[in-house]
């Protein structure tokens, strides 16, 4: 099974999942790219960006299952 399609599964279970929880769960350093093929598939994907205990940015991704949720 390919990674994008492990990210995905992980998603539809209701999920939201982090850079650091892809590499360690799915092996990829890749999770931005993922994501974006994703969306370009027609899946809504909703980004939240969150700071971290030493001030460092990161995105958590989580996917919206309806339209009216979804919000860049």
């Amino acid at each position: 099974m390919s990674q994008k399609r492990m990210i995905l599964n992980h998603l539809l279970t209701g999920y939201t999942i982090t850079p650091l929880e892809a590499y360690f769960e799915y092996g990829t350093l890749s999770l931005q790219y993922h994501i974006f093929r994703l969306r370009q598939e027609g899946y809504l994907i909703k980004t939240t960006m969150k700071t971290s205990l030493n001030n460092k940015r990161y995105a958590t991704y989580q996917l919206v299952k309806e339209e009216a949720e979804y919000v860049k």
